[in-house]
């Protein structure tokens, strides 16, 4: 569900759902919101229409942690079954291992 707090009403209710529990979310300048699943199942929502945009499966179980890129078009994520992080890029629908080690937080910014 998507409320608007200021105005107290329901913008949204998302139809194609995780089965598994949601355990990290994302948000995007208003414009889309990520959210990741203890199945490995990570998912992109367009925040305006609330339709999902796209979606990938990671092997290897939890995501628990999200953060997308100022540009919006790289999400990185973290496994923490693996304790990997890895990036996706949305403009090429490419996922790769970035960091093989494990980490306790990620975050992004710009140089």
């Amino acid at each position: 569900l998507v409320w608007d707090l200021l105005n107290r009403e329901l913008l949204h209710t998302f139809k194609v759902a995780h089965k598994g529990t949601i355990i990290s979310l994302d948000f995007k300048n208003n414009s889309f919101f990520c959210s990741g699943d203890d199945q490995g199942n990570l998912k992109v929502w367009d925040l305006t229409s609330g339709i999902l945009k796209s979606e990938i499966e990671v092997p290897g179980g939890q995501i628990t942690g999200i953060q997308t890129h100022p540009n919006g078009n790289l999400i990185l994520f973290y496994n923490e079954v693996d304790e990997k992080v890895y990036s996706w890029d949305l403009d090429w629908d490419f996922q790769d291992l970035l960091i093989p080690t494990p980490v306790s937080s990620i975050s992004v910014t710009t140089s």
